[in-house]
């Protein structure tokens, strides 16, 4: 929550989650119109706050300010030198101006872990933006900005207004159209400072927010086309002005700082109200997107045939054999109805016992019907053994009250004892118990094992096509679904050195059948990252093309061409027992 002292009229529970959650400082992101005085009422609130003995954590975005008002922690000159910009790209002011905050933009993770180790020391950050307001509100580094810095503290937009050019209801107008369009843009609480109270009262301007009627008797005095167009605005904007906050504050004398502070502070509290739910929203909604995309990665580079690698030509020999073995192996086709009759006939041959030549086939339904033909008068009963190589006959009745035979053939006459036979049915049951158990220990003792994974580095193309940076990658290492290795990331750099070892699956069983998947991403801020690409193999696959435990470079084409330096280390369980007794 917020790092100020929750007001009176602050909820009990909006009091319960500031006391448990960490300290987070408020960022306050002062925009409007050039001249309106925003460096200059920065600089005041550095004073104020002083003096308030609360110190600011300050943060310059504007690159073609020739000095500062105020201290700053985190300059954007630090970063980029807004002239050599110009020179280098032949860009006018207004571009350089873009292009500078979009360099500082690819470093804002920076900037916010900054801030966040400063949370216990300072209560609030300002960020002071350039001058041409269009240049940030509407730029894509604005946007990211705004957006990364509101989903980690809570975010207040102070729109300054330049009170001595709005006495003009034109004017007036075009700033409170523009301070609506920021609200709707950036979804965050918003405040109007009207800025030089010192010279003119802004109390005619609070006046037209909150009647309308008197901005239309303004209004009436004006005779250019616009003020029609403006008259038509008011009623619009009237819904808008009833949930906005206006307060008068002088720049150069420091006059309304208490009450904007005030202001601040409640505009905190209404963004972990109403606004931070719905950032929290937006953050689940894009971690369940981004978990889905990671999904169809695995998917796609799992469904890949081929495994591109270097140093191993046996691996593509191997390939090449089998799929010559698959080329070569017969069809299936149908046969006609007399060759059907024919196999019908030669698959109902049995051979009952043991007479050898052509004597040992027969029919089964003729051996039965000639079986009840030779029961003896005295028991009713087949005879048990063959007349002619005397070897006994197997009989299996369907229940104990109704005798009915029937034949089986040799090969199903083992099976036959122990189903229909009390003993060795429990005997057969217990058998197959042990089996199954000492089945699933070999298995496990033989076929899964630990395994321990290391990324060296990367080859990579250029991600980032802004201006000259590179690829800031990152990879995720995933064992099956189990996504969780990933190593850090490495900012404008297509050769990364992550030197990475993955120690999530040393203590768990991994099956020799299971995928290992290696996906490397660029990092990007304020929106998707880009998948550069992965390549997938499985535990069985590292073993029979000799990986284990060797250095492998992989190679993937899709979507972007790049390989990877990797290192695998598996060990099944019997090998770990031996050792650990040994």
């Amino acid at each position: 929550m917020a790092s100020h002292e929750t007001p009176a009229t602050t909820s009990s529970a909006a009091e319960k989650t500031s006391s448990d959650e960490k300290k987070r400082p408020i960022c306050v992101i002062l925009l409007g119109m050039a001249g309106s005085g925003k460096s200059t009422l920065c600089g005041k609130l550095c004073e104020h706050l002083f003096a308030k003995k609360s110190m600011p954590y300050v943060v310059n975005c504007d690159p073609a300010v020739v000095s500062t008002r105020f201290p700053t922690n985190i300059d954007i000159r630090d970063t980029v030198n807004y002239k050599e910009v110009m020179k280098r790209y032949k860009l006018g002011p207004n571009g350089a101006i873009i292009t500078c905050l979009n360099l500082f933009a690819t470093q804002l993770d920076q900037v916010i872990q900054l801030v966040d180790k400063r949370a216990d020391t300072h209560e609030y950050v300002l960020f002071d933006t350039p001058g041409q307001i269009e240049v940030f509100t509407w730029s894509a580094s604005g946007a990211i900005m705004t957006e990364a810095l509101a989903a980690r503290f809570p975010t207040v937009i102070v729109f300054v207004l330049d009170t001595i050019r709005s006495e003009n209801p034109i004017t007036f107008m075009s700033n409170m159209l523009y301070s609506c369009s920021v609200v709707y843009k950036y979804k965050l609480p918003i405040i109007i400072a009207m800025n030089k109270c010192d010279a003119i009262d802004c109390k005619f301007a609070i006046d037209w927010m909150k009647d309308w009627q008197l901005f239309q008797e303004a209004i009436e005095k004006e005779t250019s086309h616009m003020a029609n167009l403006t008259r038509s605005m008011a009623l619009v904007l009237d819904t808008f002005y009833e949930n906005l906050k206006a307060v008068g504050v002088s720049a150069t004398t420091g006059q309304g700082l208490d009450e904007l502070m005030d202001a601040i502070k409640e505009a905190a509290v209404e963004y972990e109200r109403d606004y931070r739910p719905e950032y929290e929203r937006i953050k689940r909604e894009a971690e369940i997107a981004r978990n889905k995309q990671r999904e169809q990665h695995i998917q796609k580079v799992n469904k890949t045939e081929e495994l591109l690698t270097f140093g191993d030509p046996s691996a593509t020999a191997r390939r090449d054999r089998r799929d010559d073995s698959d080329s070569d192996s017969t069809t299936d086709h149908e046969l006609d109805p007399v060759e059907e009759e024919e196999e019908d006939m030669i698959s109902s041959l049995t051979t009952p016992c043991q007479c050898k030549g052509t004597a040992k086939y027969v029919h089964m339904k003729c051996l039965k019907r000639w079986l009840i033909s030779r029961r003896t008068n005295r028991t009713g009963r087949p005879p048990k053994k063959c007349e002619i190589c005397r070897s006994d006959y197997i009989y299996v009745y369907k229940n104990r009250t109704d005798r009915v035979l029937a034949v089986i053939d040799d090969k199903w006459q083992a099976f036959h004892h122990f189903v229909f036979n009390r003993n060795l049915q429990l005997f057969a049951m217990i058998l197959a118990l042990i089996l199954c158990l000492l089945t699933v220990n070999i298995y496990y003792m033989l076929f899964t094992g630990s395994l321990d994974v290391t990324i060296h580095s990367a080859q990579l193309p250029d991600m980032d096509l802004l201006i000259w940076h590179k690829s800031d990658a990152y990879s995720i290492v995933c064992v099956d679904r189990d996504c969780d290795c990933e190593t850090d990331i490495h900012n404008d750099n297509n050769n990364p050195n992550w030197n990475h070892e993955c120690l999530n699956w040393k203590n768990k069983s991994v099956s020799i059948l299971s995928k290992v998947t290696f996906l490397v991403y660029d990092a990007d801020h304020g929106h998707d990252d880009d998948f550069i690409g992965g390549v997938s193999l499985s535990v069985y696959q590292m073993l029979i093309y000799g990986y284990n435990g060797k250095d492998v470079i992989l190679k993937w084409d899709k979507p972007y061409a790049g390989s990877l330096a990797i290192k695998m280390n598996w060990w099944p369980k019997m090998f770990q027992l031996f050792t650990h007794f040994v």
